[in-house]
């Protein structure tokens, strides 16, 4: 049984802004795991296509015409089993009820982001631990 702390977890990071981008990547690379940018909606959905595992989707809300929301509806459609995090300070989309669905989990930047991130990570990992072990007693 693979542990935690042997996986790597690969992780999407869209955002508009190159700081707010790249340091959502150290948090993920700090973590030990693996951190893929893009700018904006476009370039993310390239990357989701190119076929690469991405485990974690990490986003921006507000990034222009094709938002974060955007972004995640995309990502459930065709890949519905990449985890689906927005990040953002706005306090706005906390009143847009009808657009929790299209997320997994919301994080607001005016929290400790890089515990989010960590414990998105590791529940993540926990849950394919869980399923690798459901699919061992089932096949045993």
């Amino acid at each position: 049984m693979a542990d935690l702390k042997k996986r790597e977890v690969v992780v999407l990071c869209v955002d508009d802004d190159p700081r707010h981008r790249e340091g959502m990547a150290f948090m993920v690379e700090t973590e030990g795991h693996k951190a893929i940018t893009a700018a904006c909606y476009e370039e993310a959905v390239a990357i989701l296509n190119e076929g690469r595992n991405i485990d974690i989707l990490l986003t921006d809300y507000k990034m222009g015409a094709l938002s974060g929301i955007d972004l995640c509806e995309y990502t459930q459609k065709h890949f519905p089993d990449v985890k689906k995090v927005i990040i953002t300070s706005m306090q706005s989309v906390l009143d847009m009820y009808d657009e929790f669905e299209k997320m997994d989990v919301l994080v607001m930047k005016a929290s400790d982001v890089q515990e989010e991130i960590t414990q998105i990570i590791h529940d993540k990992l926990a849950r394919d631990i869980l399923r690798e072990r459901n699919a061992n007693n089932n096949a045993g």
